[in-house]
């Protein structure tokens, strides 16, 4: 378990490229590159796969609310993600080619 949690951590804790809402001001939502957007999707889906492989090895797949609020809050960010891709990266967009 120790060795799956410090993986885990090390995906998880080093941040994402992007913050795509939550804490992000909505003024800048539309300033955020589509490349940013992009790799954000990347690490959250990494971050969140390494958090049910550690549910999954360790836990038998069934997460307490300590263990479920982090991947529900990860799951939340890679949702606002997905929804600013469709925006940032839309032909036309600003910023779909940065």
């Amino acid at each position: 378990m120790a060795r799956l949690e410090k993986e885990m951590h090390k995906i998880c804790d080093k941040g994402f490229a992007a913050t795509c809402g939550g804490k992000a001001k909505k003024t800048d939502l539309p300033l955020i590159p589509c490349s940013a957007i992009k790799l954000s999707i990347l690490q959250r889906q990494a971050c969140i796969a390494a958090r049910w492989l550690v549910q999954d090895k360790c836990f038998g797949g069934k997460p307490d609310d300590i263990h479920k609020k982090p991947i529900d809050d990860h799951q939340r960010g890679l949702d606002a993600c997905e929804a600013l891709k469709l925006i940032n990266c839309a032909k036309g967009h600003p910023m779909a080619g940065l």
